[in-house]
C-alpha cells in the first residue's frame, strides 16, 4: 500500500512551472482546462497552448527553459528527473503546432 502511495505521489509531482507569459495561454489536461497563472505547476500529460500574439516561458524541473512562440501547442508526454544526471532522466515533448526554443538545464 505504501509503495502505491509513493508511486502515485511521484506521478503527480510537478515537472515544471509556467514561469512567465503574455496574452492568451491555456493549460489543457485530462481533467479539463486550467487558466494560466505565473508560477502554476505543469505535469506530465499537460498541453500548453499559446494564443495568437501570445508567448509563454516554461521552466522545467531540470532548470531547462522552453520559450513558446505565438499560436503554438506543446504536449508534455513524459518528463522524468530525479535531481541528478544518472542516466534515467528522460523527457518527451510533442510540438503539435507552432514553434519554440529550448535551453537545456
Amino acid at each position: 500500500m505504501l509503495l502505491l502511495i509513493l508511486c502515485c505521489a511521484q506521478a503527480l509531482a510537478a515537472v515544471g512551472t509556467l514561469q512567465a507569459f503574455e496574452g492568451d495561454i491555456r493549460v489543457v489536461a485530462a481533467g479539463g482546462e486550467r487558466a494560466a497563472q505565473n508560477g502554476m505547476e505543469l505535469n506530465e500529460g499537460d498541453t500548453v497552448v499559446t494564443g495568437r500574439n501570445s508567448t509563454a516561458q516554461l521552466r522545467m524541473a531540470d532548470d531547462g527553459v522552453i520559450a513558446m512562440r505565438p499560436d503554438s501547442r506543446i504536449a508534455i508526454d513524459t518528463f522524468h528527473w530525479e535531481g541528478k544526471e544518472d542516466g534515467l532522466e528522460r523527457s518527451v515533448l510533442s510540438l503539435v503546432k507552432g514553434g519554440f526554443r529550448a535551453i537545456t538545464g
